[in-house]
């Protein structure tokens, strides 16, 4: 039969904790805080299907300590996500779905980045070339997304799935960032013998939290669920 339509709201924080080494290019984490609420709507419309829905607003902190030389955004742009997905049941146990979803930043801020990995040779041997110090703002990123699923009840508890991801836009953050020659190499403005000279600029792709995989990917899950019963129940105490 057909179920009343279901509504929840989720409220969350993340905070930053565990090993952060930043100078590296990827971190399990991102040394950042955030906030986050979610609304999510689940309706069935008829007898075995089923219809989902969601909406995500993220709220992220300053990173005092971006990672890779200042690449890794010093603040992360702000997140507004959203997913609707379908699924129907074919007969009993297996279901075929289909979804989509989209995230959306906003720029984000990068502050003194100090190197690019395409950064422009220097000259000579004896100058180097250096990044102009400043505050510098990407275009934000973006990725949307369409795919298939399938879903199968192996055994009551064992469950058996796949899905199949096509992205069908997406945006890294990217920004241009200006490099100056200091001759001789290293040397600092204001010293006597230092020449400094604009040399124009690299496009550098922001890493972490700004870079976007718009890649197709496939999916295998098999997943077990556990009794559903309260772990600390004492079978058979009742009588004690």
């Amino acid at each position: 039969g057909r179920s009343s339509l279901s509504v929840t709201a989720v409220f969350g924080l993340t905070l930053p904790f565990g090993e952060y080494n930043r100078d590296a290019p990827v971190n399990a984490g991102d040394n950042r805080a955030a906030v986050h609420a979610q609304l999510g709507a689940h309706w069935r419309p008829w007898a075995g299907g089923f219809l989902d829905g969601g909406i995500t607003r993220r709220e992220f902190f300053q990173n005092y300590d971006a990672a890779f030389g200042q690449l890794s955004p010093a603040e992360r742009g702000d997140e507004l996500a959203w997913d609707l997905s379908f699924a129907q049941r074919i007969f009993s146990g297996l279901y075929l779905g289909a979804f989509t979803d989209r995230r959306k930043g906003d720029p984000n801020l990068y502050e003194n980045p100090r190197f690019a990995p395409n950064a422009p040779p220097p000259p000579g041997n004896s100058s180097s070339n250096e990044t102009v110090p400043g505050l510098y703002r990407d275009g934000g990123t973006e990725l949307a997304r369409v795919g298939l699923s399938a879903h199968y009840f192996v055994t009551q508890n064992w469950l058996a799935a796949v899905y199949y991801t096509r992205p069908q836009s997406g945006r890294s953050g990217e920004f241009m960032l200006p490099f100056e020659n200091h001759n001789p190499g290293g040397c600092t403005q204001g010293s006597v013998t230092c020449t400094i000279t604009p040399i124009g600029a690299v496009r550098a792709d922001g890493l972490g939290s700004a870079r976007t995989y718009a890649n197709d990917t496939i999916h295998f899950t098999l997943t077990y669920r556990f009794g559903q019963g309260d772990t600390f129940t004492c079978r058979g105490c009742e009588s004690n």
